[in-house]
């Protein structure tokens, strides 16, 4: 059997603290024959005295290419790109690498408006190659084990709560984490409630999300549902501490699961605790997602896509259309 065909290029677009992860995980995902540029026009330097001091990076720098700007030259058929700049300039950066013929893989939020994602699905389209929008929730492993070891349906339930919480600042991978300033909270953390809904409810559950109140640009609170159950998400970015909580909620007892820290902790009805490791059988779950990237832009099959956090097609407009909502919500009621 011949061997599977992997990506003869890889584009990094983003200089950022994200971006340096998707690039430890990419050295792990991708052949040692694959090279790797990294394209940031503000943070080249730091990439580049970052592969000097990162043993990881460091010994692997032989294949990364640091640059300000993007290679100009055409993607052969597996070249792939990650784009993980800011959120503004997603669009442009990743209608540029199509026009190069790279397969483009889009860190959330896909777009800051919904007629940019259709720009981006149909560019292309028109040039035979694959946009996705990457969902680490949908690839993590210990939700859908969750969702496996729900004593009830989900659709039994009678209401789901989502906790979000992050202090100002906090150490991620080895590096200060601060919510970032060029976009707002609806379109931080949004991406992920969908993710993480669609991931224990089904691909097909319909999701609706409508700005309740926002405090500034540290807190909001979004009403929704899926599948017309009601659906309640509180967002803190100044909160003491990390948390992260899901919460279904039955008569027969609350299902929640936990995953501020590693492992997840999933509670059924006052039985013992259970604990998820983050890390499921294809590592951690952005390493998953980034493999299910390859693996689409190698077959095109969209359900293993979607097991492993890779959103195309429809799904992708389905989930801008409630997230643009909650963002236009709140630009205008910040006017």
């Amino acid at each position: 059997m011949a061997a599977a065909r992997m990506p003869d290029r890889c584009v990094i677009a983003g200089g950022g603290r994200w971006a340096r992860v998707v690039l430890r995980e990419l050295l792990g995902v991708l052949p040692p024959s694959t090279p790797i540029t990294v394209v940031s026009p503000s943070a080249a330097d730091v990439m580049k005295e970052l592969l000097t001091k990162d043993a990881a990076l460091y010994a692997n720098a032989a294949r990364i290419e640091v640059r300000r700007d993007l290679p100009a030259g055409r993607a052969g058929d597996m070249g792939i790109a990650v784009v993980v700049n800011k959120p503004t300039q997603h669009h442009p950066t990743a209608m540029a690498l199509l026009a190069r013929g790279y397969h483009v893989l889009v860190e959330k939020p896909f777009t800051a408006e919904l007629d940019h994602a259709r720009d981006l699905l149909a560019s292309a389209e028109i040039g035979g190659r694959v946009v996705a929008a990457g969902l680490v929730f949908l690839a993590a492993e210990y939700v859908h084990e969750f969702r496996r070891r729900l004593p009830f349906a989900p659709a039994e339930a009678s209401a789901v709560e989502i906790d979000w919480e992050d202090p100002p600042v906090e150490m991620r991978y080895g590096e200060a984490k601060r919510i970032s300033s060029d976009v707002s909270l609806g379109l931080e953390v949004l991406p992920h409630a969908w993710s993480a809904l669609k991931a224990i409810f089904g691909a097909g559950a319909p999701i609706e999300f409508a700005l309740a109140a926002a405090t500034g640009k540290s807190r909001m609170s979004v009403a929704g549902n899926v599948g017309g159950m009601n659906v309640r998400i509180r967002i803190d970015a100044a909160a003491t501490a990390r948390r992260r909580l899901i919460a279904l909620r039955n008569a027969a007892g609350d299902a929640v699961l936990d995953f501020t820290g590693d492992p997840a902790v999933a509670m059924f009805a006052g039985a013992a605790p259970v604990h998820l490791p983050i890390a499921g059988r294809e590592g951690r779950p952005m390493a998953r997602m980034l493999r299910g990237f390859i693996d689409y832009v190698r077959r095109r099959d969209g359900d293993a896509a979607w097991q492993r956090g890779i959103v195309t097609g429809p799904a992708i407009l389905e989930q801008m259309e409630a997230i643009c909502g909650v963002e236009h919500a709140y630009r205008a009621l910040k006017a």
